[in-house]
């Protein structure tokens, strides 16, 4: 009887000392409850992996406003650049107090350096085309064509500031062509100007549907979502890729951007 007696007497000491144990690990109960705001400081949700943590930060205040801004509202409070034809005139490629420039017909010699400019372009003889395209330029400075090629080929050979140089007075003389606006835009968005780039991709699309190469147009809605995303247009670039999903595709084999835009579309 001694044995189990001492076992019981065992089993019993074990359970009060786990009591004993259990009653001091646990807290006491703070008399004053703790209140936790989740008004007062606002906690991001846990990113996925492939997506970092300040995506999810919600916007407050002026970035809040900002993100709020419709298209119209974005572009009224943007300067407008200068070679870009006002609100008054936007329907036109001049103002209407000017007589337009992509219509006049080139002199007959500045044809003729043209041509052979545009000709040594497509064999790749650069030096000779800027040559003969200057030529061209003095007898007709205004002539968009003109400008634009050498735009073109400026770009090709890497000189972007040239090339926009050229491009802008291109625009200037027509602000109706399509290709010149959209690689004005792009150099610009290269060289971080964009403000100035969201401007003249706006006005680019104001354009009848017709004008120009049918790539262009999505590519160019493409980039403008981009550039209103990039400086904080949330809800403008949120209704230019929708209006970029909705559009159409009438572009065609022989267009010389169709390789492009079909790689933005994968």
């Amino acid at each position: 009887m001694t044995q189990p007696l001492q076992i019981s007497t065992l089993i019993t000491s074990l359970l009060l000392s786990l009591v004993l144990v259990s009653c001091q690990s646990t807290p006491k109960a703070n008399k004053t409850p703790q209140v936790t705001s989740f008004m007062e400081t606002p906690v991001a949700a846990p990113a996925p992996p492939s997506v970092a943590d300040e995506v999810l930060m919600p916007r407050v205040g002026e970035a809040l406003a900002k993100a709020r801004l419709t298209l119209e509202q974005v572009v009224v409070g943007l300067p407008h650049p200068s070679y870009l034809p006002t609100e008054k005139t936007a329907g036109t490629s001049q103002p209407s107090d000017e007589a337009s420039t992509a219509d006049k017909p080139l002199p007959l010699e500045a044809q003729h350096a043209y041509v052979a400019g545009r000709l040594a372009f497509h064999q790749r003889q650069y030096d000779e085309a800027i040559r003969r395209l200057n030529d061209a330029l003095r007898l007709a400075p205004d002539a968009a064509e003109i400008l634009k090629l050498l735009g073109v080929i400026q770009l090709d050979q890497g000189n972007a500031v040239r090339a926009g140089l050229y491009l802008e007075r291109a625009v200037e003389a027509d602000s109706g062509d399509l290709e010149n606006l959209f690689l004005l835009a792009r150099i610009e968005l290269r060289q971080r100007h964009t403000e100035t780039a969201i401007a003249i991709l706006t006005h680019a699309l104001t354009l009848p549907e017709d004008a120009g190469d049918p790539a262009l147009r999505p590519m160019i809605a493409h980039f403008l979502a981009g550039a209103l995303e990039g400086e904080g247009y949330d809800a403008a670039a949120v209704d230019a890729y929708k209006a970029n999903l909705d559009r159409p595709l009438p572009f065609y084999r022989s267009s010389r951007y169709a390789g492009e835009l079909y790689l933005l579309q994968r």
